[in-house]
C-alpha cells in the first residue's frame, strides 16, 4: 500500500487543507475594490464635513448641518457626492 495514512487526530496542514468554501481570489478583489470604492467616497465626503453612516438595513445616511439624505446603496452615494462637488 502505498498511501498514507493519517492518525485520526493528525491536524490538517496546509498542504493537505482544502477549504471549498473559500471565495475565488476574482470575487476577492472585486470586494476588495467594491469596499476601496465605497472608503474612498465616505472619505471624500468627509473632508467636506459630510458623516456617512452605513444603514443594517443596507445603503447609507449623509448627514450635515441637522439635515440627512438617505442613500439607497453605494452608487445613489457616489451620485450624491457628485452633486455637492467632492468627486
Amino acid at each position: 500500500m502505498t498511501q498514507k495514512k493519517k492518525a485520526a487526530g493528525a491536524l490538517r496542514t496546509l498542504t493537505t487543507a482544502t477549504n471549498e468554501h473559500a471565495p475565488s481570489v476574482a470575487a476577492t478583489e472585486s470586494a476588495s475594490n467594491a469596499t476601496g470604492r465605497e472608503a474612498n467616497v465616505i472619505a471624500k465626503l468627509a473632508t467636506k464635513g459630510i458623516a456617512v453612516h452605513r444603514l443594517a438595513g443596507g445603503g447609507f445616511l449623509a448627514c450635515q448641518w441637522g439635515f440627512a439624505r438617505h442613500c439607497v446603496d453605494l452608487a445613489s452615494l457616489v451620485a450624491f457626492a457628485r452633486q455637492v462637488g467632492v468627486l
